[in-house]
């Protein structure tokens, strides 16, 4: 419950939203009190300059607008390398035009426009607009008089949608509704905070209408910060060098044109959040504790919004966390609304409350913008243009550098030849056989200490008997796995319960080779090298073994390739689109298996280190980043989460060594490419894990193992493609192709190891047995992964749901028969064998755990045998005699024999037992006897129907040598002598 008051106040803003929400119910009437000293100034005084690129249908009305405001003289406007007639209609309203050479950007158009027009020279103020920024005709009226305090160096209009038509469509309407409720926020909490640095945090929102004092200009330089949206970076200057203040002016209403579309709506956020982010990596923030403690309030406000749709779905789980879905999404959505009612009364505005119902969604996606743009670079020359198709972006070949390729390669489109369409169909190809041999590896390959407990719990929680507690760092997995089962109804269609599971294991498989052919195609892999690479997994026994087990291990790899794919799919197509799916993804990965939060942590931190551009940023960014790792290293281990130090697959000593050495190789090969250094640092502490923590850190395995194959591919794909002439860049590339060679030499050693073999456990045998020779008191303790087969197999037999229980759990009684798989330690007299022999790991031996003197001693059937065998009644064989003599028949069947021997002559063919009772030291209990005729079969047959018990048999059927009759074993708990 703590948690969820920590997401409502999150939500609400413990700064922003409070401040702000009682700013806007104090009103406008508490605005600072005016100067004492009149302050002179009329629009001759003020220049307007416009920053246009290729908005030729906008910057007409707006010049025109402009020209309202101030003297047609001093209308200016700056064309950013355009390539349509904005100049051109620029001229013919009359203003002034400069045309700039190359692309500069917003910012270096506006730098470029001051200094070709001598604006500070020629004027006190200047007002720098966009072309879709419509200003009231009062503007410069409200913001003129606040240039009285001589500290003001800036002042900030307010935005106010009404001054443009209401937009169309209901994707348009919500977000200028949301936008508006925004900035309502953020202006309320400028009025509310008069001191301090006027940032805009907890909405990441710029300015509207900045108008400039020129005078400060010269020392502000707007352009230094090289940002594309840099209105951020630029007032945190201001205060920092104390050039003065900004000022805001809620009476200036300003209308900026509004996105139209979900998508130019997240890359404008994107813009505005990374102009925020790279404004604070340059602020000192300990000379501002308040800026830092709201920039604080940002990342953990975006990070609890992005994990509150997670936490939703997790307590809708039964039993999994103590807390309501309802109360999540109730700690989502009440407060944010709250704040919409807030802003409609303040402002008037019952038009917000219908879509306020939608702000949380948006929230919620906004949160992983502000996120991703912490790590973005967008080039300083971009320019949004909102309300149309988002143009094609400039290339940053540093970024390319660091998450593509080792060098920008310009490849030109070009359809597709049948060399590369059979290509991919060789990839796909490859895929499918690793698919199949792990499929058929499903069926041979011996379970893992975690698999039997697992699959037992997962079944009963299936199929309603009960789940048996798992352990905690399973618990995520047995989620999935459960889900599976349920949705596909697994258990009801393999051999084993075992088989049925690794169903998700295979599925894994199949998701990681579609995230690796969507990989390959991002990064323009040749599909062959990827082939090769897949088939060297199929062929590699050691490899096959560490996928095809169920655990959380896979299923992890799984989740992490997806990840992997989304985060490609970002970078390379320019689309933030995929942020919160992948983001998800490996929220899921770690959870799944936490022990990944280890090599993944140690991964990011060598990325942040190579994408900063400053040393101390490279520092504290990577130290940031291993401080996160470490705490959720403890946080995962005190909470239990840890795997347990019990191995998930079944590997032998030399496949393990083999497997890591390969491991290692491509971790070499990976540290010869400058952007795959991230990764193979990640893959070479996960195998270290491996090493030092061993069997606990298992889960790691899968992921390594596959991401071990994608270095692979990668380098070599890189080597095929190009040899380069600088010496020191032949030698990366050697280092990296020998590298890769040792890998691949090493999977093909893999192929002489083959994964261990199992036979199937005769489970179907051992319940046919027991609806055969048990009675309903006698139950079956079986040990885990034999007591599912055995559930689903009783239930088959007709026997009752307690006949089977699992062994050493509150259920089992002390007289039950206790059933083991391969050589036991459990004493007592081994009953019945389904196996080949004693030592047989795959044989199954039900054992009575203590002696039964009075059924299993031979004394009192010796002397009752010794009788019946001198019987003159009695026609048999000398091996039968032998047997009663020796009192191996069973007391109620000599019981029979002597009062059949009493009214008739009797002939016994046969004495025996079940088969699998063959060799143990339980008695015959099947007879059969010989009769002469139909009429005497019938007579026989008859007669032992009418007996009663506790001698009567439990089995009489007609056979061609005459009448077979059969007892099952007595009642464990009933001690008289049988």
């Amino acid at each position: 419950m703590i948690a969820v008051l920590l997401l409502a106040l999150l939500v609400l803003g413990v700064s922003l939203a409070l401040s702000g929400a009682a700013a806007l119910v104090r009103g406008p009437g508490r605005a600072p009190a005016a100067p004492d000293t009149p302050f002179r100034s009329d629009a001759r005084d003020v220049a307007v300059l416009i920053a246009a690129h290729d908005q030729e249908h906008l910057v007409g009305p707006a010049l025109e607008a402009a020209a309202r405001l101030v003297p047609p003289a001093n209308v200016h406007l700056v064309s950013d390398d355009s390539a349509d007639r904005t100049a051109e209609v620029a001229r013919a309203t009359g203003a002034q035009v400069a045309e700039t050479v190359g692309r500069l950007g917003r910012s270096g158009a506006f730098d470029a426009g001051i200094q070709a027009f001598r604006l500070v020279d020629r004027f006190e103020f200047v007002v720098l607009l966009d072309a879709d920024t419509v200003l009231h005709p009062d503007y410069l009226d409200s913001v003129l008089p606040l240039f009285a305090d001589e500290t003001v160096v800036a002042v900030d209009g307010r935005l106010d949608p009404d001054l443009r038509t209401p937009p169309r469509g209901f994707a348009a309407r919500l977000l200028s509704a949301y936008r508006a409720r925004d900035h309502a926020l953020v202006e309320g909490l400028r009025r509310f905070r008069r001191g301090g640095t006027p940032m805009n945090v907890a909405r990441v929102l710029p300015s509207v209408g900045r108008v400039y004092r020129t005078s400060a200009l010269w020392e502000i330089d707007i352009h230094s910060s090289g940002l594309a949206v840099d209105d951020f970076d630029t007032t945190l200057r201001i205060y920092r060098e104390k050039f003065g203040a900004v000022a805001f002016s809620p009476a200036a209403r300003a209308a900026p044109a509004g996105p139209t579309r979900l998508r130019e709506h997240r890359r404008q956020l994107f813009l505005w959040a990374n102009g925020f982010w790279q404004g604070l990596r340059g602020h000192d923030l300990r000379r501002d504790p308040g800026l830092a403690a709201q920039a604080v309030e940002l990342a953990l406000t975006a990070f609890a919004l992005l994990l509150a749709p997670v936490a939703i779905v997790v307590a809708a789980v039964p039993g999994l966390v103590p807390v309501s879905p309802f109360a999540v999404a109730a700690a989502l959505s009440v407060p944010d609304y709250l704040l919409t009612l807030v802003v409609a009364l303040a402002r008037r505005k019952p038009g917000y409350l219908l879509p306020g119902l939608l702000f949380p969604v948006l929230r919620v996606l906004d949160a992983a913008t502000v996120l991703r743009g912490a790590f973005g670079h967008p080039s300083a020359a971009e320019w949004l243009r909102v309300g149309a198709e988002p143009e094609d972006h400039p290339v940053d070949d540093d970024r390319e550098e660091r998450v593509g390729r080792s060098a920008p390669v310009d490849r030109p489109a070009r359809t597709p030849r049948a060399a590369s369409v059979l290509a991919w169909f060789i990839l796909a190809g490859s895929a499918g056989v690793l698919a199949v041999r792990v499929a058929l590896t499903t069926a041979t390959l011996p379970a893992t200490s975690v698999e039997p407990g697992l699959v037992d719990a997962t079944f009963a929680k299936v199929v309603g008997l009960g789940a048996p507690p798992v352990d905690g760092s399973l618990r995520v997995f047995g989620l999935q796995l459960d889900a599976y089962a349920t949705l596909t109804g697994a258990f009801g269609r393999q051999v084993s319960t075992l088989v049925s599971a690794r169903e998700l294991s295979v599925a894994a498989v199949v998701v990681v080779l579609l995230a690796l052919g969507a990989m390959a195609a991002l990064l323009r892999i040749r599909p062959l090298v990827m082939a090769v690479a897949v088939l060297m997994l199929a062929a590699a026994g050691p490899v096959v073994a560490v996928l095809t087990p169920v655990g959380p291990g896979g299923t992890a790899a799984a989740w992490t390739a997806l990840a992997a794919a989304a985060g490609l799919a970002t970078v390379h197509r320019h689309d933030g689109r995929w942020v919160p799916a992948g983001a998800v993804a490996l929220l899921v990965a770690l959870a799944t298996a936490p022990v990944l939060v280890v090599p993944i942590g140690v991964g990011t931190a060598v990325w942040f280190a190579s994408a900063a551009r400053k040393p101390f940023t490279r520092v504290w960014t990577a130290l940031g980043a291993l401080a996160v790792t470490a705490a959720g290293w403890l946080v995962c281990r005190e909470a239990g989460l840890l795997a347990p130090p019990s191995s998930q697959v079944v590997l032998g000593d030399d496949q393990r060594v083999l497997l890591l050495a390969v491991v290692g190789a491509a971790v070499l090969a990976g540290l010869s490419t400058a952007w795959l250094r991230p990764v193979a640092v990640a893959s070479g502490t996960g195998a270290l894990l491996v090493v030092v923590a061993a069997p606990g850190a298992d889960a790691v395995l899968p992921v390594l193992v596959l991401t071990a194959a994608t270095l692979v591919a990668l380098v070599v794909d890189e080597s095929v493609g190009r040899f380069p002439a600088a010496a020191p860049a032949r030698v990366r590339w050697v280092v990296g192709g020998m590298a890769a060679v040792l890998a691949v030499v090493g999977s093909a050693a893999g192929v002489v190891l083959a994964p261990r073999t199992a036979r199937a456990v005769d489970h179907v045998g051992l319940a046919e047995w027991m609806a055969k020779n048990l009675d309903g008191d006698t139950g079956l303790a079986a040990p885990a992964g034999l007591w599912s087969d055995l559930q689903r197999d009783r239930a088959r037999a007709g026997l009752p749901a307690d006949a089977v229980r699992p062994a050493g759990s509150g259920t089992a009684r002390p007289d039950d028969l206790v059933a083991a798989v391969g050589p036991t330690a459990v004493s007592g007299v081994d009953l019945v064998r389904f196996g080949s022999a004693p030592t047989d790991p795959d044989s199954i031996v039900v054992v009575l755990p203590r002696d039964d003197v009075g059924y299993l001693s031979s004394n009192e059937r010796a002397a009752a045998g010794e009788q019946l065998a001198g019987n003159v009644r009695l026609h048999t064989t000398e091996d039968v005699r032998t047997a009663l003599r020796a009192g191996r028949v069973d007391l109620r069947a000599m019981a029979v024999l002597a009062e059949l021997c009493r009214a008739q002559e009797v002939t016994v063919a046969s004495t025996g037992k079940p088969p699998h009772e063959k060799g143990s030291s339980l008695p015959d209990r099947t007879l059969v006897l010989s009769t002469a005729d139909d009429g005497s079969t019938a007579a026989v047959v008859d007669w032992l129907k009418a007996q009663q018990p506790p001698f009567a048999p439990d089995e009489v059927r007609v056979v061609p040598d005459g009448v077979a009759i059969g007892w099952r074993l007595p009642p464990l708990r009933d001690r008289t002598p049988k």
